[in-house]
C-alpha cells in the first residue's frame, strides 16, 4: 500500500480496476474485468476509451478531480475523489452539471460513484533495489 503522505498525483498513477459502481442510487459489482482506469503522467483513460488530461485539487474538501479533453483542455467530466487505503473512490458527472460534493448518488442525478482497486504494483513499488536503498539513506 502506498503511504498516505505520498502526493496524490503520484499516488493515483497506475492501473485501477472498477470493482463497484453506483448510479441513480443503485450499486452493482457485476462489472467484468475490462473496467480499467489508467493514470499515466497527466493523462487518464478508460480501457478501450479516449485519453483525457486529468487535474487534481487535493487542497479542496472534498478533493476535486477533473477530466479534460486531451487536445483542447476543455472540461469533459468533473467530480471528487478520495483514497481509502489502497482503493480509489471517485464520484463524477458531466461538466455541464454542478460538481457533486458527496460520495453517493440518488435518483434524478447523473453522478457516477466508482470504487477502484489497484491492479498490480504501484509505481512507487516498482523501483529498483538501488532506488529503494537510496531512499532509505535519504537520497533521491
Amino acid at each position: 500500500m502506498i503511504p498516505p503522505d505520498v502526493p496524490d498525483h503520484h499516488r493515483i498513477q497506475g492501473t485501477w480496476r472498477a470493482v463497484e459502481i453506483e448510479t441513480l442510487g443503485y450499486r452493482t459489482d457485476d462489472l467484468g474485468d475490462e473496467r480499467l482506469l489508467i493514470f499515466t503522467g497527466d493523462r487518464a483513460r478508460m480501457h478501450g476509451g479516449p485519453t483525457y488530461r486529468f487535474r487534481l485539487d487535493p487542497a479542496k474538501d472534498p478533493k476535486e478531480l477533473d477530466f479534460l479533453d486531451a487536445d483542447t483542455g476543455n472540461a469533459q467530466f468533473h467530480g471528487i475523489y478520495k483514497f481509502e487505503g489502497d482503493r480509489l473512490v471517485t464520484c463524477v458527472t458531466t461538466h455541464l452539471l454542478p460538481r457533486t460534493q458527496r460520495f453517493t448518488t440518488t435518483k434524478g442525478t447523473s453522478d457516477l460513484l466508482t470504487y477502484y482497486e489497484r491492479v498490480g504494483r504501484s509505481p512507487e513499488d516498482s523501483g529498483s533495489a538501488d532506488a529503494g536503498a537510496a531512499a532509505d539513506r535519504g537520497g533521491h
